[in-house]
């Protein structure tokens, strides 16, 4: 009997050894399901968005990227996604993609969470469905392109069978069939598992993925958030693959870009579905709102030259300057309301108008541009400080659908807040002593460089090169004595130690921005070179297609008939009152120009900057007293 008992436990054990799908992983597990469904329907989950993509929206991407744990802007790339296919346990096409990301300028590895998986002892495994899309399955594949367990079926129990393969998994990825089949692995999930619910990304077009999740830290019934977003209902693609390797108890690789997602109470399905709506908008009213403006600011210059003539054009070139200095501001109001298209582009159009008309009507020329400015730097900064969320959703904010910026400013609100900052220390300081203005425009540009590129409010870097380059030619400028080889000289090494000290100061604090996390994953200057080279490539891929070459062409030569013309287009400006807003406007040409070379979207940044200079040339040369006849233009400037 005793030797019966024996062999039947000896059996068992042995049977546990060869069949090792039998037998339970230890620890908490991972699952992480792609559902081409009602994600936001899934009952005991905290929900959000997550962003497919950065650059040009390709499906492979989304799983290519969670398999690596970051993202590169597919712009950057130097070689097209290759066709990938799973064939039984390995992703046909794997090696080109391993090849298209070692000439990245960037550090990607595809398969980095796979593999670290297993080199720390886990499994990886995929669940499929018999004839349908295995897109989803190259997030489970290391960097070999083999992904450790494979289990094609049908849809018929893909639940059960999904559960069943989890039982002896670490990690399981699954392209499941229905909501039903969330439900079984829901089920299955012990108390320390992790379950992150995706929309399965669609063929075409771009689209922010409904998502949903429950695990340590990660509570049922509120929302989704992460460090990388810093917003309420919203995560990344690396996200997942950090809490993926967070649950499980793993180092997350310096490689790996994404930040721990976590929950938050107080909103829910309903307040996602706000987001995406608003996220999906910013782009359409976007190009509404610059027709809309373009229509109702052409009609308004044409009424003032038929009723006033040349006073009315030089009323339309105060106005329409200072007009331009309300919309972004103006902007975080149609933010916070989120009207339609049509509505926020009138909003945006008729009210900046009416508030540059008042603004022209009652402060004189040529320190009216500080009411405006100082208004709007000062509650982009309120909110910088409360954490972006109306810059978020601002059509002058940073776009975070398009999945390179979700919180701060981007590229384009950094020159629009630099040049604002600039023209309005100059307006203020024509109704100062002169004596004070260098001191004056250098403690405004140290100010604003601090609120546009410190971790904790506007986290962009590029901009602090920007803001610092204009303030320093403006401190030049403003110098009693004129410029100096040694003013020069220091104007040119400012902005660098002012990034210097920026990350020495967002290291201290923990801010966060985006160069003092490049520079903590480093592994040296060669990393640094990558990220130089793809800031580079972005921001000169666009030159080479379409009209935009030839129309960065006309701006480039806009701003260089302005260098040549300088003089005469500045004589306005020449008496001792004003010199301080011709520093500031020769301050503003320096922006635009170091902007357009330190940051990745180049273009951009000059077509936006050189708008803003002849808006502001126009401001100077409309003075409805300059050619002595009093109240030439409209009846304002009663304090002047």
């Amino acid at each position: 009997m005793r030797g019966r008992c024996g062999a039947l436990i000896a059996a068992a054990v042995l049977a546990a050894v060869a069949s090792p799908a039998a037998a339970a992983a230890p620890g908490p597990r991972a699952a992480v399901v792609f559902l081409p469904g009602p994600v936001l329907l899934q009952p005991g989950l905290s929900f959000g968005l997550t962003s497919p993509t950065l650059g040009g929206y390709k499906r492979p991407q989304f799983a290519v990227d969670v398999s690596q744990g970051a993202r590169l802007s597919t712009r950057a790339y130097t070689r097209e996604l290759p066709p990938l296919q799973l064939a039984g346990s390995r992703v046909a096409g794997w090696a080109q993609l391993v090849r298209r990301a070692r000439d990245a300028p960037g550090d990607v590895v595809p398969g980095l969470l796979a593999t670290t998986i297993e080199r720390d002892g886990g499994s990886v495994a995929y669940a499929g469905v018999s004839g349908a899309d295995d897109t989803e399955s190259f997030a489970a594949a290391d960097e070999s392109g083999r992904i450790g367990r494979v289990s094609i079926g049908p849809a018929a129990g893909f639940g059960v069978r999904a559960a069943q393969l989890w039982r002896s998994s670490s990690l399981l990825v699954a392209r499941v069939p229905s909501a039903l089949a969330v439900r079984d692995l829901l089920r299955a999930r012990r108390p320390g598992d992790l379950v992150v619910v995706v929309e399965a990304p669609p063929v075409k077009p771009l689209t922010l993925l409904y998502t949903g999740a429950v695990g340590p830290g990660i509570a049922g019934g509120g929302v989704i958030r992460s460090g990388t977003t810093r917003r309420d209902g919203y995560i990344a693609a690396p996200d997942i693959s950090a809490t993926v390797l967070h649950t499980l108890g793993i180092k997350v690789p310096k490689k790996m870009q994404g930040e721990r997602i976590e929950s938050r109470a107080g909103h829910g399905a309903a307040y996602v579905r706000r987001l995406k709506a608003r996220l999906d908008a910013i782009l359409p009213h976007r190009d509404r709102a610059m027709e809309v403006i373009a229509v109702v600011w052409a009609a308004t210059l044409l009424l003032l030259w038929l009723v006033l003539r040349r006073a009315g054009l030089r009323a339309a070139g105060r106005i329409f300057f200072l007009a331009a200095l309300w919309l972004p501001g103006l902007a975080l109001f149609t933010a916070a309301i989120e009207p339609s298209a049509l509505i926020e582009g009138l909003i945006l159009a008729l009210g900046a108008l009416v508030l540059g008309a008042l603004t022209d009507a009652y402060l004189p020329w040529p320190g009216a541009p500080l009411l405006p400015a100082a208004v709007t730097f000062g509650f982009h900064a309120i909110d910088l400080a409360l954490g972006s969320h109306l810059i978020g959703l601002s059509l002058a904010g940073p776009n975070p659908k398009g999945g390179s910026r979700f919180f701060g400013i981007g590229n384009e609100l950094e020159i629009i807040l630099a040049m604002t900052a600039l023209v309005g220390t100059g307006a203020a300081l024509t109704l100062l002593p002169e004596r004070s203005a260098p001191r004056t425009f250098g403690i405004a540009a140290f100010v604003a460089a601090v609120i546009i590129g410190a971790g904790r409010l506007g986290a962009d870097v590029g901009g602090v090169i920007t803001v610092g380059a204009g303030g320093a030619a403006a401190v030049v400028v403003s110098l009693p004595r004129g410029p100096t080889p040694r003013a020069i000289a220091l104007a040119v090494i400012v902005p660098i130690l002012a990034v210097g000290a920026l990350v020495l100061l967002d290291f201290a604090v923990g801010g966060g921005a985006h160069l003092t996390h490049t520079l903590s994953s480093s592994s040296g200057p060669g990393d640094l070179g990558k990220v130089v080279l793809r800031r580079w490539r972005l921001s000169t891929n666009g030159l080479t297609h379409g009209s935009l070459p030839v129309v960065v062409g006309v701006f480039v030569a806009v701003l260089a008939a302005g260098v040549v013309k300088r003089r005469e287009l500045l004589a306005p400006l020449s008496g001792q009152r004003e010199r301080p807003l011709r520093a500031a406007v020769i301050g503003s040409f320096f922006a635009v120009v170091t902007g357009a070379l330190a940051n990745d979207s180049g273009p951009m940044i000059v077509m936006i900057g050189t708008v803003a200079l002849v808006l502001l040339v126009g401001y100077v040369r409309s003075d409805n007293l300059q050619d002595g006849r009093p109240g030439a233009g409209l009846p304002s400037h009663g304090c002047a």
